[in-house]
């Protein structure tokens, strides 16, 4: 298992130098905070085929995968939405395929084409934001076959990615934190009407889904 250690600021490089490292399978991060005492944070950047599929606390599975697409899919928080995804669970609790489950999801409607790429591109590029350029830390990268097995997209490249998220503007060489979460300005429909989430960024951009995205 490669393990590497990061200052602030290194770890877009580190990415970038040893992305051929990264197959298929969780790169482990461990951050540091600003107090000592605190410990670290973890983040899981999960791999597929070297392309970034997914980025949370924890490797890739149905419950944070529906919480994060939750975030970006308003739909998902229905009451309505949630007893039927409960019960979709319950039916493939065996299979315990993501797939599957995402496939049959959106049968009933809860997530439209083009949805499920989308709210996983920014789901990538808010903890980009959150992360990627200045915290130092820890990483290693854990090869796990069974991600090729449950992937639900292609994944996507590191660089378009790179470029869409950007670190803070410095004044006189200090950071200006920002007051909101970074987010990307973006509209959905949630089948019930458009919902507009506009959130600040840390570039200042605007989002368009991307054409770089490629599904499987």
């Amino acid at each position: 298992m490669s393990h590497f250690v990061f200052a602030a600021g290194e770890l877009a490089p580190l990415l970038r130098q040893q992305g051929r490292q990264f197959s298929t399978g969780y790169l482990h991060l461990h951050l540091k905070g600003g107090d000592p005492a605190e410990g670290t944070e973890p983040w899981v950047l999960t791999y597929y085929y070297g392309r970034l599929l997914f980025s949370a606390d924890q490797p890739l599975n149905p419950q944070i995968l529906l919480k994060r697409l939750s975030r970006f899919i308003p739909r998902l928080n229905l009451e309505w939405s949630q007893r039927a995804i409960r019960v979709l669970q319950e039916r493939l609790i065996k299979d315990n395929s993501l797939p599957e489950l995402l496939e049959a999801i959106a049968q009933l409607g809860l997530i439209k084409p083009g949805e499920l790429e989308d709210a996983l591109w920014l789901n990538l590029l808010t903890d980009f934001d959150r992360y990627l350029f200045e915290r130092a830390g820890t990483c290693s990268f854990e090869v796990q076959e069974r991600v090729a097995q449950e992937a639900p997209i292609g994944g996507f490249e590191l660089e378009p990615l790179l470029q869409e998220a950007a670190p803070p503007p410095t004044i006189a060489g200090r950071s200006c934190g920002w007051p909101f979460p970074p987010c990307w300005r973006c509209r959905w429909s949630t089948g019930i009407g458009s919902t507009a989430i506009a959130l600040p960024t840390n570039s200042g951009k605007s989002y368009t889904p991307s054409p770089k995205m490629a599904s499987r």
